[in-house]
Formats: structure tokens, sequence, C-alpha cells
């Protein structure tokens, strides 16, 4: 199989089930490994190829469910490629972040990170820069809440 998009940065998405000589060649190439989760069974082998080939680290994502309906969520997937690659490489999370409690969820589950694709994109489209700043400061606030609230003072817990 060949990637579903190979960026600038050295950023690799594939299909799963991905788990090939092909999958490992291109893995060992990019420093980013985007493992696109479609039936979840083989995500966490294409996980733990992605580290074995040297990837600084993964995101998790179905990309928003598009291509197979009833396809795993990615907030379900995310214990599984965390408990996958251990903490040979970062794990990122995309798929769904809207508030502050959706990133403390994904930190829970063992993402070192979020990415926030349509958050900041609403905000440059409503306001230009100011509206993504206000978009940034919101998550912040809902995250800051929704931490007091579940009794955690830093990201890390």
């Amino acid at each position: 199989r060949l990637p579903v998009s190979a960026g600038a940065g050295g950023v690799l998405a594939f299909p799963a089930p991905a788990a090939t000589t092909l999958f490992a060649g291109y893995a060992a190439q990019a420093r980013i490994v985007h493992v696109v989760g479609t039936t979840g069974c083989s995500a966490d082998d294409d996980a733990r190829i992605a580290a074995k080939t040297g990837a600084d680290a993964l995101v998790c994502s179905n990309h928003g469910g598009r291509q197979l309906d009833g396809a795993a969520s990615s907030i379900s997937m995310l214990p599984k490629l965390v408990d996958a690659v251990g903490a040979d490489i970062e794990v990122l999370f995309d798929g769904g972040v809207r508030t502050g409690q959706d990133i403390e969820r994904a930190l829970a589950l063992g993402a070192r990170g979020c990415l926030i694709g349509r958050s900041y994109v609403y905000g440059l489209g409503a306001y230009g820069q100011a509206g993504v700043g206000k978009a940034l400061e919101i998550l912040k606030k809902e995250l800051d809440v929704t931490m007091a609230l579940t009794g955690v003072s830093r990201v890390d817990q």
C-alpha cells in the first residue's frame, strides 16, 4: 500500500491495516507516523512498527471516521496504541478534540498532546489571528476547569 499522505516535515499517514514491509520502509523515513485506524485490529501493530523504525511520534486518529461507518473511534484506540509503544515514542491524539474536557480525557488515556485542527481553524475563520488566540484561550480555560473538577492540578497527573 502507498501512504495516504507524505507531507512536508516527514509526516506520514497510512490506513490500517498497514503492517507491511512497505509501511516499515516508509516509516523509517518519516519522523511522525500518522496511524489511521479503520479496523483497530492492527493499529497497535502499526504503532509498534513505527516505534521500531525510529519514528519520533505517532498520531492516533481515525480521520473523522470518514472512511468507514462504524470505524473505531480515536479515543477508543488511544489506550491500545499507548500500550503498544510504551515510552518508546510520543503518542499524539487527533479526533474530535473540541473542548478542554476532550484534551484531559486524551491525556488521561496516555496521549502526550492533542491536535486541535477545527478549533483553531474556526477561530481563524471568524476573527483571524485574534480568533486563533481566543480559541486557544477557551480550550485552556475549559481544560483548567475540567482539571479542577477532577482533582488534577497538572496535565501529567
